[in-house]
Formats: structure tokens, C-alpha cells, sequence
């Protein structure tokens, strides 16, 4: 017998061992694979819901109020303080523990806590408030309690009854899980500073708050940061990094929950609007840092198998294709950056390859190593794990590796398979860092993606003592922070610099921010990725991150050309310009279009990368975001709340991202109480219609506005164009040949501004110390309105900015300092210091600066070059591009040259002179044609482009997609979109488009407007003296409010809660009498009695019969819940409408 029971014990032992190995025993939790099966979702099971259900007493501490609560059969002490940083906390204290703890998971404490003022109320209420003004009401309601939350004004925001926490118990008493319930309300917006995926408004979805590997999911996120902005004006963070889920009005559309799996509950709770909020927020987590100037460029590189044989057999010879055949043959530029997974990055030949073109190399970090390697990088260890003393210190940490179970921990033994994940929060990944870096950080390596964060394992216990489930989301705070001090050290040991590197993280948490930068994750190369990229970006920017990149072009597979050109768009307006794939994407693989227009993206974002580092500085200073969406920046207009594809880059540009293929007009939805100018058409549209605004979105370009008033630090060549070719002057020496006149300068781009306003500009001096540590100058700006004039001030000193770009203006006068510049009839000669400003009469005033100055003060004058109206000749629809409707377009014949051409005639009694054209095209255009004047309709000359727009065919050009020819042209490669011909004056009275060469794209060319105008005569620009009065009125709705009032009116606790209660129907006085008296003249006043006491009746029992069905239906919501739950013995009520 004893042999046989030794014999089962050995047995269970071996069977013990092997999940141990592979299998986990040590967690009531399961792998929930219902929603995606490739995503290990932890889900708890064995335990049943217990709300607190009520008060046993309170006590009035000096800095914590207490409320001493049963939930069921359990004592639950509740702890609210108020933080120095505003608002207040409420903390959870078991009745098993002996002191208030902070959450397991929760890092952060406020810099103090505030000793509380207690004032009761008459009614038994005791007020408290915080240092922001956010006062906390205390009530007794029946044998629970009720917080009213106010906000500095004094206006009840929300409230949180008893019945809106819950703990869940096991049959051990052990609390297992934490809920919070809070209220929705109709028109109620809020976002989640995460990683979202699905939508940047995250009400009406369901989604986990446990990290994973999830190629963007909608349900799921590499990164969860449970912190919820409302635009009520109240912002609610956990401080608690358990993972855990949040229903944010799927199940239930009047409240949302979130529920952490951890026993104790910790979270900060602040009223104000979100930036405010978010400012809270970071005073306690931390900023984000501050990366080198060559971080905000272009970033190219792909995933290692696109380098290692997708082209070319050779990773070196991809990547010289990319380099001297794409980015120098095309577009005479070298990216910043390269990142390359495999042979490149692993390679010192390619590194020296980049380097000596000015690129720096980054590299891809998998935090895992076997045991056989990690013994190589880490020598001195005598032992794998950690040695304490007999006092208990540590003092051989071991490798850096999670014991996946509580039975190999008493073991001492980490795990049985080969290669692990590392445990961050053991130190020894610093070393072990430095170690696999240690040659490549000779070769030059210049940063990494961080990568697989979020693979920790959930069961197990971690080096600090915190189990797997406990360390999961926790793990990428700690390989953010390990990860920047081995790179500080290797850099500030060995470099001029102890920053001149990027890390950037793929999975996150709260306070990771502080220490390194972040990509978004993996989108597939479809449009759906692509709008992930966008509501990732919203909800980053939301939760203080502002240091990040998407993936341009998209990780899985290969984007249509109409995609890849708006993801060119999307990622020049990106914090990061960060291209990545499986393949390597090149703008050549993807049209006319996208290889015409590449370079001059890539040189508008060395235009705008002045304003991109001074925002950076400012989110790294005061916590505002590079990337706001509508609900950040405009919580109160709440008719922006479900825009989920626009958002505001460097607090001016309105960025509008077309979000589906074959459109060439865009709805955009302009916050009110700004006028915002288009940046590529110059127009200027009053904001606040709710219907939104049809506008021009061709494939070479989407709306991107920017708000009146702005004052942006961009760099120019000295053509003073923006999207021009410009160099850095360090290009030189990197390989590059350029003219000197394409140098960059730097300039202002300002916009005439509808109040006053001012703006601050931050300039890096020199290499930083490290993330957090670098010096900078400001620079302040106030553009004032005058009427039908606006000044632009340099408040501290004298500005140096000599090229200075006026958007959306046609300046009638200017003066700077007092003295009237010169109007020129060419742009000003930077070269030779031509003082004086030219006129674009599209809207666009550039002006040549005095080497200081102080004032700036524009006359604005009425803006557009004069129309010549046209008719069509013949049938066929032409009428159809000669209106003023965007969706009327009219298709162009399949015959090609002059069978095919179309004809226009000009309606005028005299011949009229003519000096430019402009052709609008839809999603189909002509790459190469003619347009050509008459004046008899038989005798045809061409039109021929100004020497400055002539196309000049290069040695590479006839290896693309246009076939030329030695004939002139108007337009000998079109990229479509909008095409505007600037020529020498003629006179004519007949016009035809003469089609030589279709386009690449699969639509059939079409116009939606040719439109014809007169040349300047560069006589005097009339004074604007409408300007106030020309644009569209908002609409008047009380909601059309710039962020300064609360639209919202919180109803009281019997009240309907849909806070909506917007008086449509209100008369005057006056039509009320009137329908009175036509209501009396038709009915006798005992008929009108009757009338009214019927109804009273009707409506008495609709009500009652309403009122029992709700009740059946909550009924039986309340039992479906409790089956879904498990066992729950307490129902959980709804929390009371707010």
C-alpha cells in the first residue's frame, strides 16, 4: 500500500510539475478566446457581487473622511482626501487589512493631501473641498450615502451613491474583483486616455482593460490606462493597473461600469473640462518627455522579412534601392531615420550605410531571452535566482524572469521552458539591456521599438513580489523606465548626448509616458486599420501621451493607392512621422499620384516641425496634447462629441482625415466660434454649422484647417513656399546636392484671428540631457482684430523671423513697426533681403520681414481673383463642371487628343483676357493634357504653364507611369486633384481640354469644375470692408459655445436624467395669445374642459402602463444579469440617473 501511495504521489507530483511548466493551476481565472482567438483574455470566476449596502458610521479624520460600510456581510471602509494636485480620491480598506494601502497596482500618490475643512449643513450634509474647488456633499440616504460632486462654480456635476461600488467576494471572503457604476446621459461623450480602436467616443462600447497583443481589435489594446474624460466636465482615473474591463453604455445606455480585478479600489475623481483635467493627471503620473530634433522627421523602414529578401535577395541591396533609387532619385532627400528588423539593424555595413546619408538606425528589442543566453549576458549571476541574506536583503537578483507558478517558486526555480518573458521589475534588465546593446550601441544604434510589453504572464510571481495577474499591465511601466535608464546611461557614458536616441513602446500604461515615446500599435493596411491609427491617435493624446507614431501605410499587407495617399496626409500631421510595414512601402509602388506628391509631404513636414517640437515642449511643460479630439478640445459644443475622424495637431491645424476610399469631398464639422482657413485652398469658413460643411478632399490632399488667430513656427526656403524643397544644411555633407537657396529659414505662418489671442513658441537650444532635461527659448505673440485690419506683436523681444506667411488674407495694406511696406508683383527675394509682401489672390499674403521687428499690422482686402463665366459648347453634360455644386461633375470622353477634346465658351460681349485656370477632378483625372484658346473656334493655340510650373522631365521619368512625349503641354503630368495654370495673359473666346493620357486610378477622368479668371492686373486690393459679415452665422443654438460655458444642466435626482433639456417649443407671448384666442373662438369652454380632462386621463394611464412595463423589463434585466454574473446573491442596482 505505502508503495502504491507513493507511486500516485510521484505521480500527482510529475502531473504538477508539467502544468507548471506549461499550464498555469494558480488563479480561479480562465482564457476567454470568445471575442478573438488569438487574444489570452483573463477572466475571474468563483465569486459573487457585493454592493455596499450601508453606512455604520462616519469619521471626520483631519485628512480623510471615512465611511465605514458594509457590502453584504463585509466591512468596507472607504477613504476620501484631497490631493494637493484637485479633486478628491477615494480609497478602499478591507476588514482584514490593517492600514490604508494603496492599490497593489497603483504607483502613484499625490504630492500631498489637503487637511479637510468640514462644514455641515443644517440637513445633516457635510461639505468638503478640494484645491481646484471641487466640493464633495456628503448625505445620508436611508441606511446608505450619496456624494454630490460639485465643480468650482458651484454646479452639481454627478454624484456617486453606495450602490455604485462592488466588491466581488470568493466563498473565502477574499475580494476578487472592484466596480464602480457611473451614470450616461443622453448627448454624453467620453474618452478614454488608452489605446482605443474602435472609436475615438468610446460610449456605447465594451472593451478589456488587460494588455495583449491584439493587431488592434476594436475589444482589446496593447496599452489601458483606466482613465475616462466626460465632456459633463468631470474626469475619473483608477489608480489601479489590475486588468479588468469597461462597459461604457453597451449593455446598459444609461450607465457604464469598470470593473479591475484587484482588491482594492483607488481612484482619483476631478470636475473641470478635460484639458484641465488631464493637467491633474499628469501633475501626479508625469509628462511626456522630449526626444531630439530628427525624431520629428521621417522615420522609413519596414518589418525584416520586406528587407530580407522581398525585392532584392539581399537585405543591403532593399535598402539602397529605398535610399538612392526612391527617397534621393525622387525627391532629393535621405529619411531622418531608418528602422530595419533583421539583418539591417543586426548589420554594421547597413548602419554605416545609413549613417553616412544622415539616417539614424533603430533596431527592434524582444524582451525574451533563453536561459543558456541570458547566462552570457549577465555572468557575474552565481545562480539564475535571486539570493537574499539572512537579514532578507537581496543581493544577487537573478535573471530577470517570472516563477509561473507558486509551487516552482518554492522551488526556486523560474520555469521549465528554455525562453522566458522578462520580469521588468527586476533590475537586472538594465544590465541585461546594456548587454545585448553593448555592440550595436557602438555601431551607432540610435533607438528601438520596445516590443511584446504585454506578453507577461498572468499567473506565476514577479521579482517585487507581485503575482503575474497583478504585474501583467504593470510589466511595460517598469520596461519603459529600465529600458531609458540602460539607453541614459550608455548615452550620457559614451556620447555628447544622454538622449540622442528614441524608445519607443508598444504596450503602455499609466506613468509610462514619462519615460519613453510610443508607437500605435499594428494596423493592417486597410481602410479600417487606418481609422485605428486615427481614434488611437485621439485617445493617446487623451491619457498625456504625445510622443507617438502609427505605422504610414500600415504592418499587415499592402494599401491601395487611394489609402496609402491619405496615410501620407494622416502621418505628415502625426506627432511621429513613422512609416513601417510587412512590406516595404515605397510612394512608387502606388500612382501618379503618390509619387508626385511624396516629396512634398515629406517637405511639409520639415515646414511645420518647428510647430510639431514646440508642441512637444509645451505637452512636456504643461501637459497639452499634441493631438486633441473634438471632445478634449470642444467638451461643451456637444454636437462634436460623435466626430470621431477629426482632431486639432499643435493646437491650430484642424485635422480632418478622409476615412473612405474614392471620395474627393469631405463633410467636416468646424467647432464654433472660429473662423478656420483650409491650408491647401486658403478658404476661410465660419465655424459652428452642425449640418457640416462640404468641402474639397481630392486624392492629393484632405482638409486640414487652421484656426483664426494662430501665430505657427515653420522653417521656408527661400522661395517662401511651403511644401518646397528644403534642406537642413548638415544635407550637404550626407550625400545630398542641393541649391543653397533651398536652406531652411525659419518663419511664422499666422492666420487674421476673430479676438484676441496669443500664442507661445518653444525652440530646443542644443542636445538635451536626458528625456526630461533640455534647454529652450519662447518666443510670445498677440494678433489683435481691428475692424478690417489685425496686428501681430512680438511681446518680449524683437522677432528675427523674416519670412512671415499670411493664410486666408489678400493684404490691401501693410506696415511693420509703423513703416508701409511695398506691395511686390513677384515673391520677395530672400537672398537679397527684398523688403515687402506679394499677394496670392486666392488668399495668401507672403511678406518679406526687416531683420527686427516688433509690430506687424495687415489691412485685409477682399480676396479672389475676378471669374469669367462660361457655357458649354455642345451636349454631353458639360454644363455639368460649370457650376458651383461639388457633387454635379461632368465625365470626360473616352477619346483621347483633339476628337475627344471639350469645349467652353466664354460669355462675355467683348473678348475677354484671361490669365488663369483652375480644374477640379474627381477621384479620375487626366495625367497629361491640353488646354487650349480660341477665338473664332477653329484657330486653336495651347496654353502653355508659366517657366515656374513647367514640368521638367527627368532621366528616372520615363521609367514611371506617364509615356511622354517632346510635345508641350499644359499639364504634363497631373497628380489630380486640383490643377491651377498660371500663363502669360491672352485674349480669348472659346476654350477646349484636349486629353492625351489618362490617369492610373481605376475611376474614368472627370471634372466637377473648370473654372477660368481673369489675370491680376496687380492693380490696388479693395479694403475688406465686410469681412465680419460675408461668412456663414452660426446657427444660434445655445449648445454653439468656444469651451468658456457649461451647456449642461444636471437635472436633480427625480428628474428624467437625460439631460437634454433644451426648450425647443418656446413662444412669445404674444403667439401664445394668438393661438388661445383661435382655440376659444372654435370650441365652447365646457368642451375645452372635457377635452383636457380626457387627456389628463389618457396620459395618466400611459404613464402607469409605462411605468409596469419598465418594471417587468428591469425585472428581467436584473435576472439575466444575475445569470451572466454567476452567483450573486445581491441584486446590483442601477445607480439614480444624474
Amino acid at each position: 500500500m505505502r508503495k502504491k501511495m507513493a507511486r500516485l504521489l510521484v505521480c500527482v507530483c510529475c502531473v504538477a510539475m508539467l502544468f507548471t511548466a506549461f499550464g498555469t493551476l494558480a488563479y480561479a481565472h480562465e482564457i476567454d478566446t470568445s471575442k478573438n482567438a488569438s487574444i489570452k483574455h483573463p477572466v475571474q470566476t468563483g465569486y459573487a457581487w457585493q454592493p455596499v449596502t450601508s453606512v455604520t458610521g462616519t469619521e471626520q479624520q483631519a485628512k480623510y473622511f471615512v465611511i465605514h460600510a458594509k457590502a453584504g456581510e463585509y466591512s468596507e471602509d472607504l477613504y476620501i482626501s484631497f490631493p494637493e494636485e484637485g479633486g478628491f480620491r477615494l480609497q478602499s480598506k478591507h476588514e482584514y487589512q490593517e492600514k490604508l494601502e494603496v492599490s497593489n497596482v497603483g504607483l502613484f500618490e499625490p504630492k500631498s493631501i489637503k487637511t479637510i475643512d468640514y462644514k455641515r449643513e443644517s440637513t445633516g450634509a457635510i461639505m468638503m473641498s478640494g484645491t481646484d474647488g471641487t466640493v464633495v456633499r456628503y448625505l445620508k440616504d436611508g441606511s446608505g450615502f450619496s456624494l454630490e460632486i460639485y465643480n468650482a462654480s458651484n454646479k452639481k456635476i454627478i454624484y456617486i451613491t453606495n450602490g455604485q461600488i462592488a466588491f466581488a467576494y470568493n466563498r473565502k471572503g477574499k475580494i476578487l474583483r472592484t466596480m464602480v457604476e457611473m451614470p450616461l446621459v443622453s448627448k454624453e461623450a467620453m474618452y478614454n486616455g488608452s489605446m482605443r480602436f474602435a472609436s475615438a467616443n468610446i460610449v456605447g462600447h465594451h472593451f478589456s482593460l488587460t494588455n495583449a497583443d491584439c493587431w488592434s481589435a476594436h475589444d482589446y489594446s496593447y496599452g489601458n490606462v483606466p482613465l475616462f474624460h466626460s465632456n459633463r466636465g468631470y474626469s475619473i482615473w483608477f489608480n489601479m493597473t489590475y486588468p479588468g474591463e469597461a462597459d461604457m453604455g453597451e449593455t446598459n445606455p444609461n450607465k457604464y461600469s469598470v470593473k479591475l480585478d484587484g482588491d482594492k479600489l483607488d481612484f482619483y475623481f476631478w470636475t473641470g473640462e478635460p484639458l484641465d483635467n488631464l493637467r491633474k493627471y499628469t501633475a501626479i503620473t508625469g509628462t511626456s518627455g522630449m526626444t531630439e530634433e530628427w525624431t520629428f522627421g521621417f522615420w522609413s523602414g519596414a518589418m525584416s522579412a520586406a528587407f530580407d529578401g522581398r525585392y532584392h535577395q539581399n537585405a543591403e541591396r532593399n535598402m539602397e534601392m529605398l535610399f538612392d533609387e526612391v527617397y534621393k532619385g525622387k525627391y532629393n532627400f535621405y529619411p531622418e531615420a531608418f528602422y530595419g528588423e533583421g539583418k539591417n539593424s543586426q548589420n554594421a555595413n547597413s548602419m554605416r550605410y545609413a549613417q553616412q546619408r544622415g539616417s539614424k538606425v533603430l533596431y527592434w528589442f524582444y524582451p525574451a531571452s533563453s536561459y543558456s543566453t541570458t547566462a552570457e549576458y549577465l555572468p557575474e549571476m552565481s545562480k539564475p535566482t535571486p539570493i537574499f541574506d539572512a537579514d532578507g536583503k537581496c543581493i544577487s537578483t537573478g535573471y530577470p524572469y517570472i516563477y509561473v507558478t507558486p509551487l516552482l517558486k518554492l522551488m526556486n526555480f523560474y520555469s521549465f521552458s528554455e525562453t522566458n518573458w522578462y520580469d521588468y521589475s527586476n533590475p537586472s534588465t538594465v544590465e541585461v539591456t546594456r548587454a545585448r546593446l553593448w555592440q550595436l550601441w557602438k555601431w551607432g544604434l540610435a533607438g528601438a521599438m520596445i516590443d511584446y510589453g504585454e506578453n507577461l504572464s498572468f499567473s506565476g510571481t514577479c521579482f517585487n513580489g507581485l503575482s503575474g495577474m497583478e504585474m501583467h499591465n504593470l510589466n511595460s511601466y517598469y520596461y519603459a523606465m529600465n529600458s531609458n535608464i540602460a539607453w541614459t546611461n550608455y548615452y550620457s557614458e559614451n556620447t555628447d548626448s544622454g538622449n540622442d536616441f528614441v524608445l519607443f513602446e508598444r504596450s503602455s500604461v499609466a506613468g509610462a509616458q514619462y519615460w519613453v515615446t510610443n508607437f500605435l500599435g499594428d494596423q493592417k493596411s486597410t481602410w479600417d486599420g487606418y481609422q485605428a491609427a486615427i481614434y488611437d491617435m485621439i485617445s493617446m493624446g487623451a491619457g498625456g501621451y504625445n510622443l507617438y507614431g502609427g505605422d504610414l501605410g500600415g504592418l499587415g499587407g499592402t494599401p491601395n493607392d487611394d489609402l496609402w495617399n491619405r496615410w501620407v496626409v494622416l502621418s505628415t500631421f502625426s506627432p511621429f512621422m513613422r512609416q513601417h510595414g510587412s512590406d516595404i512601402h515605397m510612394s512608387t509602388k502606388h500612382g501618379i499620384t503618390a509619387e508626385e506628391n511624396f516629396g512634398k509631404y515629406y517637405y511639409l513636414r520639415k515646414n511645420i516641425l518647428p510647430s510639431v517640437m514646440s508642441a512637444a515642449m509645451d505637452a512636456n511643460q504643461t501637459s497639452n496634447p499634441i493631438v486633441k479630439g473634438m471632445v478634449m478640445a470642444y467638451p461643451y459644443q456637444l454636437w462634436l462629441g460623435d466626430v470621431n475622424n477629426q482632431y486639432l495637431f499643435c493646437d491650430d491645424f484642424l485635422v480632418c482625415a478622409v476615412t473612405e476610399g474614392g471620395q474627393y469631398t469631405q463633410t467636416v464639422y468646424l467647432p464654433s466660434g472660429h473662423t478656420w482657413y483650409n491650408l491647401f485652398t486658403y478658404d476661410k469658413i465660419k465655424g459652428g454649422n452642425k449640418q457640416g460643411v462640404e468641402v474639397e478632399a481630392p486624392a492629393n490632399f484632405m482638409p486640414v484647417f487652421v484656426k483664426d488667430g494662430a501665430v505657427k513656427a515653420i522653417n521656408l526656403p527661400e522661395s517662401m513656399k511651403l511644401m518646397d524643397e528644403m534642406h537642413d544644411k548638415e544635407d550637404a555633407s550626407e550625400g545630398l546636392e542641393f541649391d543653397p537657396a533651398t536652406e531652411k529659414k525659419p518663419a511664422l505662418l499666422i492666420t487674421p484671428p476673430d479676438n484676441e489671442r496669443s500664442s507661445t513658441i518653444y525652440t530646443k537650444q542644443g542636445m538635451s540631457t536626458d528625456f526630461r532635461t533640455y534647454d529652450y527659448t519662447t518666443e510670445t505673440y498677440t494678433s489683435t482684430p481691428d475692424g478690417s485690419s489685425f496686428t501681430v506683436t512680438s511681446d518680449e523681444e524683437k522677432s528675427t523671423r523674416r519670412a512671415v506667411v499670411a493664410l486666408g488674407v489678400c493684404a490691401s495694406e501693410i506696415t511693420v513697426d509703423g513703416v508701409k511696406l511695398e506691395r511686390l508683383d513677384h515673391m520677395p527675394d530672400y537672398y537679397n533681403s527684398e523688403v515687402g509682401y506679394y499677394v496670392d489672390l486666392d488668399g495668401l499674403t507672403t511678406i518679406m520681414m526687416p531683420e527686427v521687428w516688433e509690430k506687424l499690422t495687415i489691412v485685409k482686402g477682399e480676396v479672389g481673383y475676378t471669374q469669367v463665366k462660361l457655357a458649354a459648347v455642345g451636349g454631353r453634360g458639360v454644363e455639368s463642371m460649370l457650376n458651383e455644386s461639388l457633387n454635379d461633375y461632368y465625365e470626360l470622353p473616352l477619346r483621347r487628343g483633339v476628337d475627344g477634346a471639350t469645349e467652353v465658351e466664354i460669355v462675355s460681349d467683348v473678348v475677354k483676357t484671361i490669365g488663369v485656370i483652375k480644374v477640379r477632378w474627381t477621384t479620375g483625372f487626366a495625367a497629361t493634357y491640353d488646354i487650349e484658346y480660341s477665338l473664332d473656334g477653329e484657330n486653336w493655340d495651347l496654353i502653355e504653364p508659366s517657366e515656374e510650373q513647367k514640368y521638367i522631365i527627368g532621366p528616372d521619368d520615363e521609367e514611371g507611369y506617364i509615356k511622354f512625349d517632346q510635345d508641350p503641354h499644359t499639364f504634363t503630368v497631373s497628380d489630380g486633384g486640383i490643377d491651377v495654370v498660371k500663363f502669360e495673359p491672352v485674349e480669348a473666346t472659346y476654350l477646349r481640354l484636349v486629353k492625351h493620357q489618362d490617369g492610373d486610378t481605376q475611376a474614368s477622368p472627370a471634372i466637377y469644375s473648370f473654372e477660368v479668371y481673369e489675370p491680376d492686373t496687380f492693380t490696388p486690393i479693395p479694403v475688406d470692408e465686410d469681412d465680419d459679415d460675408e461668412d456663414d452665422e452660426d446657427d444660434g443654438d445655445d449648445e454653439d459655445i468656444d469651451g468658456d460655458e457649461d451647456p449642461w444642466d444636471t437635472p436633480e435626482p427625480d428628474d428624467n436624467g437625460d439631460g437634454d433639456k433644451k426648450d425647443d417649443n418656446k413662444q412669445t407671448d404674444g403667439g401664445k395669445k394668438i393661438k388661445k384666442r383661435i382655440i376659444t373662438t372654435y370650441f365652447p369652454t365646457w368642451a375645452i374642459i372635457l377635452i383636457i380632462g380626457g387627456g389628463v386621463l389618457l396620459a395618466t394611464g400611459i404613464v402607469l402602463f409605462i411605468l409596469l412595463f419598465v418594471k417587468r423589463k428591469k425585472k428581467k434585466e436584473a435576472e439575466a444579469a444575475l445569470s451572466a454574473e454567476g452567483d450573486t446573491p445581491t441584486d446590483f442596482p442601477n445607480p439614480p440617473t444624474a
